[in-house]
């Protein structure tokens, strides 16, 4: 036991950015990176065509993705079902046309076409999304936090790259992105091996409602914010500050991961998106505008940085969590999507009323008051650690060391596999109530399967089974 320690010890110090990355193949974890960028074009086609377009992209997420986690969860897949198939490049072919309808609407209205074009782009970004969320799944804490991260900040850099070319010819290189990012997602799955259930994903889905329900608060208010300043969204300012802010904001993430080994729970995530948003909000009272450069800048960095960390949070409840991956990732990031869409429309009801510039803000604070109560109400619940620091991954190990010696003596001796099981936790310090729980069983069955497999091994207390394991 002391052993692993001491190589836990070394492991965590040695895991450093470039371990992400030993092998060439290691490369297709970074799939995350390719609708990133088709995203950017998908927008720019939007915005001058229907006025509802923008609208209607962010509900059909937000339906498609709640449609989705309902199909795994009534049919109950396992975790290893990708949903990957004919149907897969189906829609991710008219994914990668939708910009060129609403762009071009060879054979609809102008804004026909970008209604069909932002249900075609709506469902197929959610598609390609998940695989990505099948893969991080799979993959440690840590691995996931890099990988996200990376992919965000080399989406940047491709599209700093692309804006450089006129919009006809980076729509064209923007095309094969969604088709190279299904690709390399399905490469990593190839490559990835299921890790084995722990006891810790039975707080997956639990922990998930409360980020849902904060993260939805905030998408109303970004909702509300973004249609102010779209018709400014890409002006040279906003759109070069918002390029620089995509790329710096997940590389700091990454150093304070990798380089300050800081740990990461949900409340910290939450804080941080809050901070995001009432940095925004603050600029806009400074500059008494939505639709000045300097404002556009802040709400769509704002955005961004609640995009990163939800999908960061996501991908590591969805790691955690004894449900399918697809069904994490599709309730908490339906539930933001459709908030935004409700925030937009909130937004042109007020514009419609001629409010003024301060009422609004006044309005947009009411809802982060309210997000900040959730915030306070739910503090207990954000506690959970996503990404845990280095004293927490040697722990970590150590239960990672029990469950191994567990299943090892479980085959030995011939135990079921709810015995090994509930050994697995008796080991770990977990009390009756807590393993009756965490199995959906009554306490009298736990006793159970405690009585059996301590006569199993000839064992006639909690000290004589970790003694068994070779725990001191």
């Amino acid at each position: 036991m002391n052993n692993a320690h001491s190589n836990g010890a070394e492991e965590d110090k040695g895991f450093g950015f470039r371990s992400l990355f030993r092998t060439k193949r290691d490369l297709w974890y970074l799939g995350l990176a390719c609708p990133q960028v088709w995203l950017n074009y998908m927008f720019q086609s939007l915005n001058p065509t229907a006025p509802l377009s923008t609208e209607v992209f962010y509900a059909t997420r937000g339906f498609f993705l709640l449609l989705v986690a309902a199909v795994f969860f009534v049919r109950r897949y396992s975790r290893d079902v990708t949903g990957a198939g004919l149907f897969s490049w189906i829609i991710v072919a008219a994914m990668t046309l939708a910009p060129f309808i609403a762009t071009y609407a060879p054979f609809l209205p102008r804004e026909a076409a970008g209604l069909v074009a932002a249900l075609f782009g709506g469902m197929g970004i959610v598609w390609s999304y998940l695989p990505h969320v099948q893969v991080y799944s799979k993959l440690e804490a840590k691995r996931i936090a890099g990988y996200v991260l990376a992919s965000f900040a080399l989406a940047s850099v491709i599209r700093l790259a692309i804006n450089l070319l006129p919009f006809d010819l980076a729509l064209v290189a923007a095309m094969p992105f969604p088709v190279l990012g299904m690709i390399m997602a399905q490469r990593a799955l190839s490559h990835t091996r299921s890790r084995p259930p722990d006891a810790s994903r039975t707080e997956g889905m639990r922990k998930l409602v409360p980020i849902a329900l904060e993260l939805a608060v905030y998408g109303i208010v970004v909702g509300m914010v973004r249609l102010s300043s779209e018709s400014l969204q890409y002006e040279w300012f906003a759109s070069m500050t918002h390029l620089v802010f995509r790329t710096a904001f997940p590389l700091l993430l990454l150093w304070c991961v990798f380089a300050r080994h800081i740990s990461i729970s949900l409340s910290r995530l939450l804080q941080i998106a809050l901070l995001a948003v009432i940095t925004a909000l603050l600029f806009i009272s400074l500059f008494g505008s939505t639709t000045s450069p300097i404002s556009v800048a802040a709400t769509t960095n704002a955005r961004t940085a609640i995009i990163i960390l939800l999908w960061l949070s996501l991908a590591l409840l969805a790691r955690r969590s004894s449900y399918h991956p697809y069904i994490v990732f599709g309730i908490g990031w339906a539930l933001y999507m459709l908030s935004i869409a409700a925030g937009m429309l909130i937004g042109q009801a007020i514009e419609a009323a001629t409010v003024s510039a301060a009422s609004f803000g006044l309005n947009l604070v009411y809802f982060l008051v309210v997000s900040t109560v959730f915030a306070l109400l739910l503090r207990n619940e954000g506690q959970t650690k996503l990404l845990s620091s280095a004293e927490d991954e040697r722990q970590v190990l150590d239960l990672a060391f029990i469950d191994a010696r567990c299943e090892e003596i479980g085959a030995s001796h011939r135990l079921t596999r709810r015995e090994v099981e509930v050994m697995q936790m008796i080991c770990k310090g977990r009390s009756k109530s807590h393993i009756a729980q965490a199995f959906s069983i009554s306490e009298h069955t736990v006793s159970g399967y405690a009585k059996n497999l301590y006569t199993k091994l000839d064992v006639h207390s909690k000290q004589d089974l970790l003694s068994l394991l070779g725990i001191p």
